[in-house]
């Protein structure tokens, strides 16, 4: 896979969604999940796995870029939130916006994300959908190459 698109991969996992209002917000929880890249050329869509770690406003790759994020809404078992994620990689500025929701499920949650992401003058569509896991399995499932 190309330099380019592993980073905008990896930032595109930051776009992921709110957490449930009737469990506790994504703080301290880990998403393992697939992320999905269009627009990189033609008729081009990137598929990989990723993983996004939350800590209070703070939100991770397993890379370790991080950004911020804050809750629009909170209602019931889902919750709305949105991100930021910007950083330097090869010399290259990358900036996503996230808008994601997490719902509850079970004793763990789910989530689901769109990003809109900028390289270099270049913006592309992604998303991001998984599962709560550990630290661990989270970090081991993004670096995978499956």
């Amino acid at each position: 896979m190309k330099p380019l698109v592993s980073v905008v991969l990896l930032v595109g996992v930051v776009a992921l969604v709110a957490a449930p209002a009737l469990s506790t917000p994504p703080t301290a929880k880990h998403y393992a999940g697939t992320l999905i890249v269009t627009g990189l050329g033609p008729g081009e869509i990137d598929v990989a796995p990723a993983c996004l770690s939350f800590k209070k406003g703070e939100m991770c790759t397993e890379l370790g870029d991080c950004g911020t994020w804050e809750f629009v809404t909170k209602e019931g078992h889902q919750n709305e939130w949105v991100g930021k994620l910007d950083f330097e990689q090869e010399g290259v500025l990358i900036r996503t916006d996230v808008r994601g929701i997490t719902e509850r499920v079970g004793s763990g949650s789910a989530i689901a994300a769109t990003l809109i992401v900028e390289v270099a003058g270049t913006v592309v569509n992604g998303a991001f959908a998984g599962v709560q896991v550990t630290r661990r399995d989270c970090l081991e499932f993004g670096s995978s190459d499956d």
